[in-house]
């Protein structure tokens, strides 16, 4: 399983309170777990936690000869009895075998291996993942369908930086948002500190016109080199709106005050908050734009967590915001570092 380090003791309280368990390997952004609770895996998957990102069920470990590391690789792979092969991918995680294969090569070479072999992968539409964690010369193997199973890669830092547009790591904090709590939409989103643009950029190339409020300046020069429009507008009373209809991003380059005073709140379909500040501060600036806000629109917020008191922070956090907002869901990401994501409605 995925865990964020700074969450590791949150992290073992939600494993424990499904089931007891072991740790068997353990490293900077990786665990192997194991237990004698029945179908731990499932359960944690169907709980969908705060701290745990995603699991993947064991079938099979076997020792990896280091003068045959491929071929026993594949061996190990291939002793996993699956009842039906169909539309396989093959997903590998090397964590520190040092053999001077990437993950990469190797699922390619298996890949061919299994074409020749008469069995059917299918990278685009998978029906099946079968997927492989190499770990100080050991190889764990499993295998499972990609409808019942929490997420279909092993490495998310792997598979978010395919996306990344070059903005930062904020961009691919919202791309886990989105996927994991099964966002999508169109119109007006309003992005709170959004500077450098990460944000901004991720919900313009995704169907949005965007709103980005923040005092700072964004990423113009790599804005513009996505082929993505920006205009400036000071936060003087004005229809923001109208200014949306010639671009993209619309930069209200303004304090909260500013902003307030040249959007139309009533026409936003999404607010979204990654501000650097407090976790109450920033719970207070969504109440801020959330007073003439319609019932039903849904918001992101990260809540900065600075010491291991996370369940307080959480706690505070969702206090403030009760007074407009439910919260629909709380999530850590792998990028989130020391925060945490809320999904919100306004009530």
């Amino acid at each position: 399983m995925f865990v964020t380090p700074f969450f590791e003791r949150s992290v073992n309280d939600e494993i424990r309170r499904a089931a007891p368990f072991k740790v068997v390997k353990k490293s900077v952004n990786y665990m192997i777990i194991e237990s004698k609770g029945k179908n731990l895996a499932q359960k944690l998957c169907k709980d969908k936690g705060v701290f745990v990102y995603s699991i993947f069920p064991i079938l099979a470990r076997r020792k990896v000869d280091k003068r045959r590391y491929v071929d026993s690789i594949y061996k190990a792979l291939m002793d996993v009895k699956p009842k039906k092969w169909a539309d396989i991918k093959i997903e590998i995680l090397d964590v520190n075998s040092k053999q001077g294969f990437s993950a990469k090569d190797l699922e390619v070479k298996f890949g061919e291996r299994m074409e020749g072999d008469g069995l059917s992968i299918n990278i685009l539409r998978p029906q099946t993942l079968l997927y492989s964690v190499i770990w100080d010369m050991e190889c764990f193997v499993g295998i499972g369908d990609m409808k019942q199973l929490e997420k279909g890669f092993l490495d998310p830092f792997r598979h978010y930086a395919r996306a990344n547009a070059g903005i930062g790591r904020a961009e691919l904090k919202i791309r886990e948002a989105f996927d994991d709590f099964g966002l999508h939409g169109r119109g007006i989103a309003l992005d709170l500190g959004a500077a450098p643009g990460g944000w901004s950029v991720f919900l313009a190339q995704n169907g949005y016109k965007v709103i980005a409020v923040d005092n700072g300046d964004l990423a113009y020069g790599k804005i513009k080199r996505l082929e993505l429009r920006c205009r400036i507008m000071d936060g003087k009373k004005g229809d923001a709106e109208s200014g949306l209809k010639r671009c993209d991003i619309l930069h209200i380059r303004s304090g909260f005050d500013g902003a307030l005073r040249s959007i139309d709140l009533k026409k936003v379909d999404l607010l979204v908050n990654d501000m650097n500040i407090r976790h109450n501060l920033s719970a207070e600036a969504m109440l801020k734009f959330s007073k003439k806000m319609r019932k039903g629109v849904p918001a992101l917020m990260t809540v900065k967590c600075v010491r291991r008191s996370v369940d307080r922070y959480l706690a505070q956090t969702k206090k403030i915001l009760s007074k407009d907002f439910e919260v629909v869901g709380v999530r850590v990401l792998p990028h989130n570092r020391q925060e945490a994501t809320m999904l919100l409605l306004r009530k």
